[in-house]
């Protein structure tokens, strides 16, 4: 049940992301963004396509059960591959700094971001006031901007 959740809110937030992008058909993302795709996530289903800023983002069911988000650019480089996953899966020390930090102020849905030669991310969007903005740390704890190595 908590995977169910935390991929709708994973989808959702995509979605509220994505708001703006350009919804496209499969045939209309370049060749090498989909052969790259294709070559890295063989076999996967619910795969949807958007457009947004030079980047294209696919959203697409690895596994039965996980929902997941590759962004590409225009050339078919992976910049991230995005995955909610569940507390248990959180490195320890992550979870005790945003807890120790953020308290109750941050969303329980967590998304673990793969980049290719970078350091790996863990995001959670944190409430301040009306707004949500995300904070990025790292396996130890270690808030990072998410431009930074």
């Amino acid at each position: 049940m908590k995977k169910i959740i935390m991929g709708l809110c994973l989808l959702s937030a995509t979605a509220l992301v994505c708001a703006s992008a350009h919804a496209m058909d499969e045939v209309r993302v370049p060749v090498k963004v989909r052969a790259e795709f294709r070559h890295e996530y063989k076999h996967v289903s619910n795969v949807s396509w958007m457009y947004k800023d030079g980047r294209y983002d696919v959203n697409f069911r690895k596994d039965e059960k996980t929902d997941m988000m590759a962004r590409y650019d225009g050339t078919g480089h992976r910049i991230d591959t995005r995955e909610t996953i569940a507390q248990s899966a959180m490195p320890v020390k992550a979870v005790g700094h945003l807890e120790e930090k953020y308290g109750r102020n941050y969303t329980h849905a967590y998304t673990m971001i793969h980049r290719p030669w970078k350091r790996d991310l863990y995001m959670v969007k944190v409430k301040d006031g009306a707004k949500n903005f995300p904070v990025y740390v790292d396996k130890n704890g270690h808030e990072h901007d998410y431009a930074s190595r």
